[in-house]
């Protein structure tokens, strides 16, 4: 009986001697403490306990991991999870167990958090970007553990406008292609991921800019000795239909041949030009919904089947003293040509020129301004084109000295005439000891005025006037009297 109450004893004493594992507690590997923007399926990774065949792990949006569930994983010391919340912080531990004779279990590991992320990253087009084509491609990072992402675009940043566009894609492409976009028009855009159980917040708004215009490769802009059958180069465009291009021997294209290309070649052969012209040239691309700007005109001049240009003969080059009734323009005959075209003007650049065509070797200007330079060239031409220009040459016409104004001289006098910067004008009846002196030009609008105050002349300065002709009204003897003068050059 003793026997058998000690051994009762002994045995509750057992049970109440604490009990020792033989597992090690994992040590918490992935994610590393507190690291953000974790996919919604993050592994969680611990390492091996020696003598386990499995693992309980917890994991829940408490930080004291209350009311989690424990569930358990055989064999490996890792586990994926599934559909988390987005910028959610999630914390989590471990411990080892063995299922085996004898049952054990170690200790829970501390406990470790991390967060989702909320939010993707837009890769492309660049924020800002410019001259995207019409089928832009926006990219963004992907991410692991959803099942779609949203997109949108718009040409309001509101994402408001009638052009509005929504779309949605499976996880298994992070990019999608836009198509027929307008051209020149700036575009916002964002994306978002979503899994079944919640969404990603919207990207920050990225913006880009489709191209408006295409860019010319060849033949390269003012290039001359061109054939008469070119080829025209553009740079090509993704996400169009075709391309329209003009030609002209007019750079405002008033004129023009006009082309279409319902295809993706960006170049086209020009045939039967003429000799010695200059083509202007533009191109532009369409889709179904759009057309761009044109391109910026480029030029090129075909060859010359007459080579050789005209020589000038008169007037000599830098001659002075032209009369301002005309001059006669002479020049040297070319073989071949049929006609010839003679330009002058009172700027080297030839803006806005006097232009004829003729068929002789000489030919009257018309009246010139006086104290004026002016600049002229010939070309020949035959049926076919242009010879080159001929050189530039120049030639000056006289001062000009006032055209007499009827008894102007009786009544005063202005001088010097012409003049630079400074004249005098004398009135010969002194007992006007007021008059008024007005300055017009010769469009009529008055330029400057003065007055004779207990003097006999008046000293006017004119430097800020431009050169040209000028008409003085004075009232002198009771008679309003005009007389011009000449501004030369300053």
């Amino acid at each position: 009986m003793k026997t058998k109450q000690f051994l009762i004893a002994i045995f509750f004493l057992i049970s109440w001697l604490p009990v020792f594992s033989t597992l090690t507690t994992p040590s918490l590997t992935a994610p590393a403490m507190g690291l953000l923007n974790n996919s919604p399926d993050v592994l969680l990774d611990w390492s091996f306990s020696t003598g386990a065949t499995g693992y309980e792990y917890r994991i829940n949006t408490d930080q004291g991991l209350v009311g989690a569930i424990v569930q358990t994983v055989t064999v490996n010391s890792q586990v994926n999870t599934s559909n988390l919340r987005f910028g959610t912080v999630y914390y989590w531990q471990v411990r080892a167990i063995k299922t085996t004779s004898p049952i054990d279990s170690s200790a829970w590991t501390t406990i470790w958090n991390f967060t989702t992320t909320d939010q993707l990253t837009l890769v492309s087009p660049t924020n800002g970007a410019a001259n995207q084509s019409p089928d832009v491609i926006l990219d963004w990072n992907g991410l692991s553990g959803i099942t779609n992402y949203d997109y949108q675009w718009d040409t309001s940043a509101t994402f408001s406008s009638p052009l509005y566009y929504y779309g949605s894609v499976t996880s298994s492409s992070s990019q999608v292609s836009t198509s027929n976009l307008r051209f020149g028009t700036k575009y916002y855009w964002r994306a978002r991921a979503r899994h079944t159980a919640d969404t990603t917040q919207w990207t920050p708004i990225w913006n880009f800019t489709t191209t408006d215009y295409l860019t010319h490769v060849s033949p390269a802009n003012n290039a001359t000795g061109i054939s008469l059958n070119p080829t025209i180069d553009w740079n090509s465009l993704a996400g169009i239909t075709g391309y329209q291009y003009q030609y002209s021997t007019d750079i405002n294209f008033t004129t023009t041949n006009l082309f279409t290309i319902n295809s993706s070649s960006s170049q086209d052969i020009l045939v039967n030009l003429s000799y010695g012209t200059q083509y202007y040239w533009q191109v532009r691309a369409f889709h179904s919904i759009d057309t761009s700007a044109w391109s910026i005109p480029w030029s090129f001049t075909t060859l010359y089947e007459l080579t050789i240009p005209p020589t000038l003969i008169s007037p000599a080059n830098n001659a002075y003293n032209i009369s301002l009734s005309g001059t006669i323009l002479e020049w040297s005959s070319v073989s071949g040509a049929t006609l010839y075209e003679y330009q002058y003007a009172d700027n080297s650049y030839f803006t806005n020129p006097v232009v004829s065509t003729i068929a002789g070797l000489n030919s009257m200007t018309g009246n010139l301004l006086p104290d004026n330079l002016y600049y002229w060239k010939v070309r020949a031409l035959n049926g076919s084109g242009f010879s080159p220009w001929s050189v530039i040459w120049s030639f000056s016409t006289e001062f000009g000295i006032e055209i007499k104004d009827q008894n102007a001289d009786q009544i005063f006098s202005i001088y010097p005439n012409p003049v630079h910067d400074k004249i005098t004008i004398a009135n010969c009846d002194g007992s006007q000891k007021e008059s008024h002196v007005l300055i017009f030009n010769m469009q009529g609008q008055q330029m400057m005025s003065g007055q004779f105050l207990n003097q006999n002349k008046i000293e006017l300065d004119v430097s800020a006037l431009s050169k040209g002709i000028y008409l003085v009204k004075i009232q002198c003897k009771n008679k309003v009297v005009n007389k011009k003068f000449v501004i030369l050059l300053k």
